[in-house]
């Protein structure tokens, strides 16, 4: 995400508050509008945003990869495109949750068990023999700091999906079963 998007999703964001704020002035609804659910649903997209932000910083410290992160970043492409996958499921399952409102499934996958194989991974090359020899703890950095910042969009997420849940309910799937 470049600085003109980052921007951009914080003037949305933004504007979802002040619409948030309004919205308890309206008159229209069926009922009285769920603020404290929606405040904590932005506050997590602002911590999501947060996140997205601080690895932006990381990454633009060093435009220029070393040979050594070079090397790791290949080693461990698979597992961060898995991971990448997952968290990126996870955002659509919950974005269609809230254009639809509809219910979430109560057990969404969580990125867990990807990040994991990931800092593994990581693991494994840095105690193999296959180093870089000017290899360093710097080295590592971008990747330590990548798992980190994954976490933290885990635990937004899993926010965000407790929230929907109080919003919208759970899914649940013996009722749709015929019978």
């Amino acid at each position: 995400m470049n600085i003109s998007e980052e921007l951009e999703l914080q003037h949305y964001l933004t504007r979802l508050e002040s619409l948030r704020a309004s919205a308890i002035s309206e008159f229209d609804f069926k009922g009285p509008f769920p603020d404290e659910i929606y405040a904590r649903i932005l506050k997590n997209t602002s911590n999501i945003l947060d996140a997205f932000h601080a690895m932006n910083v990381i990454i633009s410290k060093d435009l220029r990869a070393s040979d050594g992160e070079v090397e790791i970043l290949k080693f461990t492409a698979n597992e961060r495109a898995q991971l990448c996958a997952r968290i990126s499921h996870l955002f659509q399952v919950l974005a269609s949750s809230m254009k639809l409102e509809y219910p979430v499934n109560g057990v969404l996958p969580g990125t867990e068990h990807p990040r994991d194989r990931l800092l593994a991974k990581i693991f494994r090359y840095r105690y193999s023999g296959g180093r870089v020899r000017s290899m360093s703890d710097e080295d590592f950095a971008l990747l330590y700091a990548y798992a980190l910042v994954t976490a933290q969009l885990s635990a937004e997420i899993a926010k965000l999906s407790s929230e929907m849940e109080r919003l919208f309910g759970v899914l649940d799937e013996d009722r749709l079963k015929l019978g």
